[in-house]
């Protein structure tokens, strides 16, 4: 992206950016809040139009413009951090709806199916499969969008906050299923995360914005240790235990 720029009531979300990010990368976004981490990932996944761009392009593709499902279909798949699954389904037909109509490949549902089994054996939900969503704890449930995008066979994943109160063992759970995924599936991720001790085991790279812009950009322990970071986000102590 170049120049990428959002506003809203006059003030800049998103100010004058520009980014690129490589193929299977895991880019994490971090920042205080009202930086515009989340405003950057639905200008990517067409939710809201920028109010200017220079070009917003995925593989050489143009990205402005279009609409959301033209964008999923380009293979750029969101998951947020409340997930809505469809209430009146159960767990695997909410991921074969995805299977079947969100990516850029028709489906038979015979093959949607199958493919649904895969990405909830992926996320660590097989035993699941036939529950209403509404037996799932709101862990469960986050993975269950994990396996709705998945089953889109996106190009460029989202993760919108997806660790925000986890616990431990959740949190661990869910830094290897999103390893897994980059590996297995060669899916380049961008993630906007709070939690530092996720960002430091999983990020190639972070870019930390702050009021819109870009305030630093690079590998995680030189990141943590940037003085202009500690000072805007992070504070000594943080800085210390992420960089550690």
């Amino acid at each position: 992206m170049r120049g990428l720029v959002k506003r809203f009531g006059g003030l800049p979300a998103v100010d004058h950016l520009d980014l690129d990010v490589e193929a299977g990368e895991i880019l994490a976004v971090i920042g205080p809040n009202g930086a515009g981490k989340s405003t950057l990932l639905h200008l990517l996944a067409g939710l809201i139009a920028p109010g200017s761009v220079e070009r917003m392009a995925l593989d050489g593709a143009e990205l402005t413009g279009r609409s959301p499902h033209r964008i999923r279909r380009m293979g750029v798949a969101t998951v947020r951090q409340d997930p809505q699954p469809f209430g009146s389904l159960d767990v695997v037909d909410n991921v074969l709806i995805a299977a079947m109509f969100a990516g850029t490949t028709r489906r038979t549902e015979r093959d949607a199916r199958r493919l649904a089994g895969e990405q909830l054996e992926r996320v660590d939900l097989p035993s699941t499969a036939g529950w209403p969503v509404d037996r799932l704890t709101l862990h469960e449930r986050r993975r269950l969008e994990l396996a709705r995008a998945l089953a889109s066979r996106p190009r460029l994943l989202l993760l919108d906050e997806v660790m925000a109160g986890s616990s431990t063992v959740e949190l661990d759970t869910l830094v290897t299923t999103v390893q897994r995924i980059r590996d297995e599936l060669d899916v380049t991720v961008i993630w906007v995360e709070h939690v530092m001790r996720a960002v430091t085991q999983l990020a190639d790279r972070v870019l930390v914005m702050d009021a819109g812009r870009q305030l630093a950009q690079g590998r995680p322990g030189l990141v943590m240790r940037d003085a202009s970071v500690v000072a805007a986000y992070l504070g000594p102590g943080t800085a210390r235990r992420a960089a550690g």
